[in-house]
């Protein structure tokens, strides 16, 4: 049996069944919400004649905005509850054993996430940001090392007298191996765009007022790579790239592959890596029925098979990087 038709027989026989019991539950939650809603405005408007009666308009306007208010965060207090429901079923009894199904070696911490003092180690995203979030973390052993991956998303929130607004600056994945071996030189690569226009990477002057200087991209006369990445080493070589060349063929197949903006970094003994895609979080579930879709849970081991082909690419070629460094 094929691992697709493994997995589709899992969510017939058993995520169909729980996904099911959840809407249920969810949507008999919903009525009740409704029920809750009518009895307040039911409990308002019978207000309304005493309240005019007794003390006049202005303390009628009062009593109704504060039972309105009071209405409002019940039904907000109640609403989060139920999804936090619905999520927890969600991550424990269907995607943690879709996990186990596709890599039963990885862990899946659900309640945890990577932290945004190693996302800044990375020094992949050179753009300034305000808001830093991050949903669930993987974690995992490799043949020369470890691993662990987060999805996360990062915004610039700007507020002006009239109006707020949110950018996003990145969305996708954030990956980390730990390795058995250290890098002698930080190594950058990040993506180009269309125009082969990079992010620049900038050399801090020692002097506190000294201007940053731009550190410029080395060339691998390769067109194919060079129009999809830059390279920038710290401090610049004077030789040619110490990069192997199995592996820039590597990150050129996963490029075409999957369509993703791909960065990595070589610092000390991590190679941090940043997959920007704009998928959702697929591991966490809409409400209503888009949790008992059989194309979400696809979806997300479709996503798991990806990460363990890039993981699998970054770790086969760290170690041949090692040979041909002891040779």
């Amino acid at each position: 049996m094929t691992e697709e038709n493994k997995l589709k027989e899992l969510y017939e026989q058993k995520f169909l069944p729980i996904l099911k019991k959840v809407e249920q539950g969810y949507q008999a939650k919903k009525r009740s919400e409704r029920q809750i809603v009518i009895s307040i405005i039911l409990m308002i408007v019978s207000w309304i004649p005493p309240v005019i009666f007794l003390s006049g308009i202005t303390l009628m306007i009062v009593i109704t905005c504060e039972m309105i208010i009071g209405a409002v965060v019940i039904n907000s207090f109640y609403f989060e509850s139920q999804h936090n429901d619905y999520n927890d079923t969600y991550q424990k009894q269907i995607i943690k054993p879709v996990l186990s199904l596709v890599m039963p070696a990885w862990h899946y911490h659900f309640d945890q996430t990577m932290s945004q003092e190693k996302f800044d180690q990375s020094q992949l995203i050179r753009k300034s940001f305000s808001c830093y979030n991050g949903y669930n973390l993987i974690s995992g052993p490799l043949e020369n090392g470890s691993f662990e991956f987060s999805r996360i998303h990062l915004e610039e929130r700007k507020e002006s007298d009239d109006e707020y607004c949110s950018i996003d600056v990145f969305q996708g994945l954030l990956l980390i191996i730990t390795c058995k071996r250290s890098f002698p030189e930080q190594m950058f690569i990040t993506p180009r765009d269309k125009l082969r226009n990079f992010t620049p990477l900038e050399e801090k002057g020692k002097n506190w007022f000294a201007k940053s200087k731009e550190i410029p991209p080395l060339e691998l006369h390769r067109s194919a790579f060079d129009d999809q990445f830059a390279i920038h080493v710290l401090p610049p070589p004077d030789q040619t790239l110490p990069v192997p060349q199995s592996l820039i063929d590597a990150l050129l197949t996963f490029k075409q592959k999957y369509p993703c903006d791909l960065a990595l970094s070589f610092i000390d003994n991590k190679v941090y890596c940043t997959i920007g895609t704009k998928i959702k979080n697929l591991f966490t579930p809409g409400v209503g029925l888009f949790g008992i879709q059989y194309s979400t849970i696809k979806a997300a081991q479709d996503q798991i098979l990806m990460v363990n082909e890039f993981l699998n690419v970054l770790d086969t070629n760290i170690h041949l990087w090692d040979k041909n460094t002891t040779n």
